[in-house]
């Protein structure tokens, strides 16, 4: 599996996709320090706070960033959180960065 690095690139939304080639990639959600109630103010604007990568088997992994950029956790969701198609979560992801953005090999697993 790749490793995931610190963000070094503080301009806004900046982040880094280990898995952009993977077949098995759905898609990403994007949580900006800006979203964070509390570093809304201080932060706004800045880098990831959270991304997570979905896969199309409902694996999730979780990757976390303190305020510099210095990467905080990063776990695979354990085998009873995985994503079932219909599951509300599904409708957070952004899946123009997974492997399969038009649904053409895998069904929509928000509908």
């Amino acid at each position: 599996m790749p490793k995931v690095q610190a963000v070094r690139d503080f301009s806004v939304g900046h982040w880094e996709n280990p898995f952009r080639d993977n077949p098995d990639l759905a898609g990403v959600a994007v949580q900006q320090f800006g979203e964070c109630s509390y570093d809304q103010h201080h932060w706004e604007g800045r880098h990831p706070h959270e991304i997570y990568f979905f896969f199309w088997d409902g694996r999730v992994r979780q990757c976390g960033y303190e305020p510099d950029g210095t990467l905080l956790e990063d776990f695979w969701w354990p085998e009873d959180m995985r994503l079932k198609p219909h599951d509300p979560r599904w409708k957070k992801v952004d899946f123009s960065h997974g492997s399969d953005p038009m649904f053409k090999r895998h069904a929509d697993p928000r509908i």
